[in-house]
């Protein structure tokens, strides 16, 4: 009764319809990553590098669409919705001035985009000021690993850090995220849509993604000569957060196809709040800006982007403890003793990490199909602030950094999708090349990793064959890496050659039902070598409270990986489920050991990387359902982890979770009402159980039940449009401890927290 009572307070802007299509031009060939944009919601879709696009959740009433492609004519047309059959839409060279001709066929048939799921628009801008992962965690099969209340990392199976690879802006993003407490350095307000590619679907992008790719995309360059973009200010409860966004953007009038964006963001926040006491020095500081220049000729498109990200984040106080006994206590407290009070005063320890991310690219169509080249450029500066000075040391030296890294990467890549449908129908190919080099400094007074050279070459093809229904997609990666180190131990210098390679593969059989949706089998082989941190780390790790050893010795993971999907949909019921297997190899992990570590800069949990053959199994499954105006969505995963010689339990892996989400849906026409759009949603996580007895400083914490909501607001004002989302995150303030938290041993996860929410698009 209580849950029909709350969704029937709710409503939503839930609109059911699917429009599939793809882009050619009038010699039959697909054009690749063309753009759409749909004027009434100022959305715009990206086609895929075979033309395809796919738009779901389009509402009854016609639409005005406006369709481009480097080289060729942008062209508006009227789209009425419903729209069951896909359509073709054909795009004439830009030397003539003949407008667009559309068709609808329906021989086309539509496609799915395989073990892969999106967030964007709407669902960016309500939960604007949170992190990466924290977007990511209401995926299906993807969670956050936190280190205390600020710093995230998203888990994609049960995998993360260097397994899950981020592209940013199309470049993979380098900086010191091996680590648990190292978040990716990356601003999602910035992206129009992002992207969670599992498994097979990975081997494009890294040979090192074992788990899989998140792809962070911008929107497209404006094509309106009139000043536009969007302002967006949001305020939360817990942590007292207040967040500010502006981006603005324009067409040239006077240079045909430039364009130029800039995107600015900040966010602070203070200690946040258990629902029984603040959390010692958890405040936050940031600053980001980035700037896109581009321009678009008739074979040519060339853009220029830079990024700053900034960012300071204070660590739980109460995780650094002086001495061995206190520690005990601690882990074994309910509650820290040194709980504080609100404040926004960052204090140590704390980390201060800058990303500069420059990118220069150029994307030509040529008569033999189209080029693109990216040069890209990364500087990371990551510092480490000790909570204690060292004794003897003087005052001055705690405002220095025990930890100062700076982590340069050059990247170079060139990607060649030839034009090889004319002569073979129902056949796409690409190929491409990649090289990267890195080279890391430590300056500070403590050496996590060494200083070292790394050097990267990959060379890929993929390729994929249609035949009536089946679809099978096959690809090889070559990678190659060598690394040489420089430490000094003890007054001597020596170092470490390595050198890795190895190819790999995947391939990918699908069956299609038609308008019922798809049945996939896909094999993929995946290596990942030992990362600097697994190989040399031997000291303390500020962020994790923790101190971590490595191993020189550990051998490079190999991962065998099979999954089966199926997405069904008839009628009002869908089912998607993805059933996966895991065989890796040497695979790397964190286990912790005994006793304690006594530093000079404290008592810390010990912890080692571990290599063991592992065998991984898991589930996800989502089923949606609709009734008139209602709709109930349920989500699960499961995941088992062994040992494949002895059948033990791992630590460390994401426990089994639940959730469901029950929305009452009304649409409503026209600017003279508010459009209102809200949810209700109940997660339920486990206890994790499956764990080897007496293997970890703290027992896992108990299952939990989390409560959220959220209620938008759409509304007119003139001819300004405005969106109001109000969201409150542990509706019943409910207190608990997250498996998946480094910080667990000390305190509570945070309390509710109200979050409101403005964007104004102009």
């Amino acid at each position: 009764m209580f849950w029909l009572f709350c969704s029937s307070l709710l409503f939503a802007q839930h609109c059911k319809h699917h429009l599939v299509g793809q882009v050619r031009n009038t010699e039959d060939e697909p054009l690749p990553f063309s753009y759409m944009l749909i004027a009434n919601t100022q959305e715009v879709l990206q086609a895929d590098s075979l033309g395809q696009f796919h738009y779901h959740h389009l509402c009854n009433g016609q639409y005005s669409v406006h369709v481009s492609s480097v080289g060729y004519q942008t062209a508006v047309f009227e789209l009425i919705m419903p729209q069951k059959d896909p359509i073709l839409y054909v795009l004439k060279p830009d030397s003539t001035q003949n407008q667009l001709s559309v068709e609808v066929k329906a021989s086309f048939r539509q496609t799915f985009p395989l073990a892969s799921e999106q967030i964007k628009g709407y669902d960016i801008d309500k939960k604007s000021g949170q992190p990466l992962a924290e977007m990511l965690s209401g995926m299906n099969g993807v969670t956050a690993l936190t280190t205390g209340a600020t710093i995230q990392k998203p888990v994609i199976h049960g995998l993360h850090s260097s397994r899950v690879l981020i592209l940013n802006y199309g470049v993979r993003h380098e900086a010191q995220q091996w680590g648990s407490e190292h978040a990716p350095e990356i601003d999602p307000s910035q992206a129009q849509k992002i992207t969670v590619l599992k498994g097979a679907s990975a081997l494009r992008y890294g040979g090192d993604a074992i788990a899989g790719v998140v792809l962070v995309a911008p929107p497209p360059m404006p094509q309106n000569s009139r000043l536009g973009g969007f302002l967006s200010a949001g305020a939360a409860s817990n942590g007292r957060m207040g967040t500010t966004i502006l981006q603005l953007q324009k067409a040239s009038a006077r240079i045909k196809g430039l364009s130029w964006r800039i995107h600015g963001s900040a966010k602070r926040s203070g200690n946040l709040n258990t629902p029984k006491y603040f959390l010692g020095n958890t405040g936050l500081s940031e600053k980001n800006i980035s700037f896109a220049l581009n321009k678009a000729g008739k074979k040519h498109q060339t853009e220029v982007f830079y990024s700053l990200f900034n960012t300071q984040i204070g660590i739980l106080s109460s995780a650094h403890i002086g001495n061995l006994t206190d520690l005990k206590e601690a882990i074994n407290r309910l509650q820290p003793l040194d709980t504080a009070q609100f404040s926004y005063k960052i204090n140590n320890p704390r980390q201060d990490v800058t990303h500069h991310f420059l990118k220069l690219s150029n994307r030509a169509n040529l008569k033999k199909g189209q080029l693109e080249t990216v040069y890209a450029f990364q500087l990371n500066q990551r510092q480490e602030y000790d909570k204690h000075r060292p004794r003897g040391s003087s005052p001055a030296s705690f405002a220095r950094p025990s930890v100062d890294l700076e982590l340069f990467t050059h990247l170079w890549e060139a990607v060649f999708i030839p034009k090889i449908s004319q002569k073979y129908k129902n056949w796409y190919l690409q190929t491409g090349l990649q090289s990267w080099l890195q080279y890391n400094f430590a300056m500070g007074r403590q050496s996590i990793v060494p200083d070292y050279w790394q050097y990267n070459h990959a060379a890929f093809v993929s390729t994929r064959y249609v035949y009536d229904n089946w679809e099978v997609e096959a690809g090889l990666r070559w990678d190659m890496r060598r690394v040489r180190t420089f430490q000094s131990k003890n007054d001597s210098s020596f170092s470490y050659n390595l050198f890795y390679q190895k190819p790999i593969g995947n391939l990918v059989v699908k069956r299609s039902l038609q308008q019922l949706g798809y049945i996939a089998l896909s094999y993929s082989r995946a290596w990942r070598p030992p990362t600097m941190n697994e190989l040399f780390s031997d000291g303390v790790h500020h962020g994790s409270a923790a101190y971590e050893k490595g191993d020189v010795n550990l051998k490079v993971e190999q991962a065998h990986n099979m999954s089966l999907d199926c997405a069904l949909q008839k009628g009002k019921l869908s089912l998607n489920v993805s059933c996966f297997w895991n065989n890796i190899q040497n695979f790397v992990y964190l286990k912790p050991t005994f006793p304690a570590v006594l530093t000079i800069r404290g008592a810390f949990p010990a912890f080692a990387h571990t290599q063991t053959n592992a065998i991984m199994r898991g589930v996800d499954a989502e089923i949606g359902i609709e009734h008139n105006e209602w709709h109930y969505r349920i989500q699960g995963a499961y995941l088992k982890v062994t040992e494949q010689s002895t059948g033990n339990y791992l630590v460390g892996i994401m426990p089994n979770q639940l959730s469901h989400q029950m929305t009452y849906t009304k649409e409503r026409e026209g600017k003279k009402l508010c459009m209102l759009s809200g949810s209700i949603k109940q997660t339920l996580v486990a206890a994790q159980n499956l764990v080897p007895p007496n293997s970890d400083y703290a027992a896992p914490p108990a299952a939990f039940m989390l409560l959220e909501a959220d209620l938008g607001c759409f509304f007119w004002v003139g001819h300004q449009e405005f969106k109001l989302n109000l969201s409150v995150q542990n509706m019943l303030n409910t207190t608990y401890r997250n498996y998946m938290n480094r910080l667990r041993y000390y305190a509570d996860e945070t309390g509710r927290n109200i979050c409101l929410r403005l964007k104004v698009p102009f």
